[in-house]
């Protein structure tokens, strides 16, 4: 008897294991927001190193399949409209993504 219960324990402690390691990735909106926070970060240190206002009006991303995503960016600088394509690398778990202006 002691046996089935300490199976059924190890059956019960393997499943919850399982659906916390399947959570362990962070949701596509989170990794938008750390990319468009770090997008947002490093194009207003370069904007102001040239005397460039710029303000982020908005940031979209898409899933490509897998840890691949494409981003569109629209910037304000200096009163001016622009639009970006932003190829976009993250992993599951959100700590280590690159991006890169393609347009």
């Amino acid at each position: 008897m002691k046996a089935g219960k300490i199976k059924g324990f190890l059956l019960i402690a393997a499943f919850a294991f399982t659906m916390l390691a399947c959570n362990s990735t962070v949701s596509q909106d989170t990794i938008k927001e750390a990319v468009k926070a770090d997008i947002e970060k490093v194009l207003k240190e370069k904007g102001a190193a040239m005397g460039v206002v710029l303000t982020i009006q908005s940031f979209e991303m898409v899933s490509d399949g897998g840890d691949n995503y494409s981003g569109a960016l629209k910037t304000m600088e200096n009163d001016k409209e622009f639009n970006y394509k932003v190829k976009i690398t993250a992993t599951s778990d959100g700590k280590t993504f690159n991006w890169e202006i393609v347009q």
